[in-house]
């Protein structure tokens, strides 16, 4: 048969279907995992091959409790043609979906975090020195920063032992609850020197659990795609990031709007905060369909790191000194990422709203709001290109990029004009996407995945705690001196060249492996094989 067929008996007291609108369509993306429509298992029946949806549905009618319009579609329809590029797309959305509900939740708290810092500073902060304020918030969002390696280390070690689901979804969980908290948070004048001290331990709490998810939503991306779809794959993850800042600032600027600043200060700055909790309630319902990764199901093997019996943590001290130097490489190479990121779409706003000698004004969050489309292009685009022509060329030359394009770029934004800074900013997202659109695949394919959840977590987030986290205090310091925007440009490019020395190191050590003879040992010696 060219297409096959699933065949369901129609109940006799089947509810009226309503039409599949796109609303209730896009729902029922999200009803296939509960309805555990794992298609591949297949069943021969009189002479005739059918998918079989799954154990709960195989053989007799679904349960009239199934009410999403899919279900009724099929009641109604009596059977549901399915091929097979249906199911693989299915799949590809549910693992795409899953894999980046986590990204948009951790840059959205992060987005709103910044864009809110003055009325954070005068609710927990007090004084009257603006400056000081404005550093001592970014201090505490380097503290979350600071102890992302812990919450890598501790959710590696899981998805490395107990599986990837389970480590995703914990961390989804872990991850909205503070932010929530934060929302719910009373101020100094309510608690006095409590108030701070709370808010230092919720945010502290947060990067624990920050920590495992980024290298677990590209472990989920990555290890299901095919191999000519990974950068382009991990960029749609990537870019998820950049959706939950668009969905932050656009938020943050919808809030000033239509509350006054006397609002803003006293209650308005908690709704964004609040609104978490939606969205960390949706990704924990769709992680929790996930299927376990093939990669890791089929090729994990822990005796390849000396794994005990019992599961302890003797793991994550093996992983640290089999890989030490590929996890070090692999910190410089997300450095560039990680302060150019914090700069361009955390940091950039909040200088031109309040740290200008000639603020712009509000019309900053809206711009920056925008420059959010030519990230997602720009990483998606050049995602698909690594997947031709090889990641490290790509990333190689977006990292030299930034050497001749930020000083204009910087300079632009110090014209003090809506214009200068929207065309500074979006020449930093044009490098910003074109770098991290294979950057996952890139971290994916560097190690064996009996390690990989530990050893990318620990070197993602050590340059999101060096660099990713203090970069804005960076920034804040350097603009005040005398060189201006100028010294973060210069900083920015010295970073540059780490990643490039980075990236040759990378280079260097997938030339080594292809001149050893003896097949290595995966998971042991080397640190997987690239795309060149």
């Amino acid at each position: 048969m060219d297409e096959k067929q699933i065949l369901v008996e129609e109940e006799q007291e089947s509810p009226p279907n309503p039409s599949l609108s796109p609303l209730t369509f896009f729902s029922s993306l999200i009803a296939v995992p509960r309805l555990n429509m794992q298609f591949f298992p297949s069943v021969k029946s009189g002479g005739e091959e059918r998918l079989s949806i799954g154990p709960e549905l195989a053989g007799k009618p679904p349960k009239a409790t199934e009410t999403s319009a899919l279900a009724n579609s099929i009641r109604k329809k009596r059977f549901w043609t399915v091929t097979p590029a249906m199911v693989e797309v299915l799949k590809v959305v549910h693992q795409t979906v899953a894999a980046s509900v986590g990204n948009i939740m951790e840059w959205y708290d992060l987005a709103i975090f910044a864009y809110f810092a003055p009325e954070i500073g005068e609710n927990f902060f007090p004084g009257d020195n603006h400056t000081l304020k404005m550093i001592q918030i970014f201090a505490v969002l380097a503290g979350s920063f600071f102890m992302r390696p812990v919450g890598a280390i501790v959710m590696g070690h899981i998805g490395d032992t107990k599986g990837r689901k389970a480590a995703l979804i914990l961390s989804i969980i872990l991850l909205g609850m503070p932010t929530f908290l934060v929302g719910c948070l009373p101020n100094y004048g309510s608690l006095g020197v409590m108030a701070p001290v709370l808010l230092i331990i919720i945010r502290l709490a947060q990067g624990v659990s920050i920590g495992g998810e980024m290298a677990g939503a590209y472990l989920c991306a990555v290890e299901n795609a095919p191999p000519d779809r990974k950068a382009f794959l991990s960029a749609v993850c990537e870019v998820s990031g950049g959706l939950g800042m668009m969905i932050g600032s656009a938020t943050s600027g919808f809030v000033r709007s239509i509350l006054s600043d006397e609002a803003m200060e006293s209650w308005g700055w908690r709704i964004p905060f609040l609104l978490a909790f939606v969205v960390a309630l949706f990704g924990w319902n769709v992680r929790r369909y996930l299927p376990e990764e093939p990669e890791f199901a089929e090729k994990n093997d822990m005796s390849q790191v000396s794994m005990t019996a019992n599961g302890s943590f003797e793991n994550v001290v093996q992983v640290v000194r089999v890989h030490w130097y590929g996890i070090l490489l692999l910190a410089g190479v997300v450095s560039f990422d990680a302060s150019m990121f914090c700069t361009t779409f955390v940091w950039l706003a909040n200088y031109a709203t309040d740290l200008s000698s000639e603020p712009i004004g509000e019309e900053a969050f809206a711009a920056n709001t925008m420059v959010f489309i030519p990230l997602i292009i720009s990483s998606l685009t050049f995602g698909k290109l690594s997947d031709l022509i090889g990641y490290h060329k790509v990333m190689l030359s977006t990292a030299l990029s930034l050497v001749f394009f930020g000083p204009f770029a910087f300079a632009a934004v110090e014209t003090n004009t809506l214009v200068g800074f929207a065309i500074g900013q979006m020449i930093l997202a044009l490098i910003v996407g074109a770098y991290t659109g294979p950057l996952g695949a890139r971290m994916v394919d560097f190690f064996p995945p009996a390690v990989r959840y530990t050893a990318i977590g620990i070197g993602f987030n050590l340059a999101q705690c060096v660099l990713g986290g203090t970069m804005p205090v960076i920034a804040t310091l350097l603009s005040e001196t005398s060189l201006g925007l100028t010294g973060v440009s210069l900083f920015l490019s010295m970073v540059a060249m780490v990643t490039v020395l980075c990236l040759e190191g990378m280079r260097k050590i997938e030339k080594r492996r292809a001149l050893i003879a003896t097949p290595q040992p995966s998971g042991y010696g080397g640190y997987g094989e690239m795309n060149e």
